[in-house]
């Protein structure tokens, strides 16, 4: 046998290995590539779905938050109006039993038990409780 044909036979197939070898490393890094573009289509797709979601969450808050605002406006407007059809006198002067009752009663509604005991009685203001 001619052993240039024998050097050629083995040239080619060196060559064809190489090719091989490289076509299928070239393949493998395309699939790597278009599993990571699988995921990444598949995470924009959920974060979309998030976004929309959150979004019409937050426009409902919105519209509730606009409603509290024109029921506020409303009633705001409509004791405005009054005040002003039908004015009042201020009612300013309060005496000394009826400013102590007042504050017992700010004191008892901003902390109920620790100023239970300290309000007195309201049948005698002038003699002090003796619960003190």
């Amino acid at each position: 046998m001619n052993p240039y044909l024998i050097l050629g036979a083995v040239l080619f197939w060196i060559a064809s290995v190489t090719v091989a070898f490289f076509q299928g490393e070239s393949r493998e890094a395309d699939r790597a590539k278009a599993e990571y573009s699988r995921q990444l289509e598949s995470a924009i797709k959920a974060a979309n779905e998030d976004a929309l979601i959150d979004m019409q969450a937050a426009r409902e808050v919105g519209q509730r938050e606009a409603r509290a605002k024109v029921i506020t406006r409303t009633i705001t407007n409509e004791v405005v109006k009054v005040i002003h059809e039908r004015p009042m006198p201020a009612v300013c002067r309060w005496d000394a039993d009826s400013t102590r009752l007042l504050d017992d009663a700010i004191k008892a509604a901003n902390d109920l038990a620790t100023t239970a005991k300290s309000v007195r009685d309201s049948g005698d203001a002038s003699k002090p409780s003796s619960k003190r």
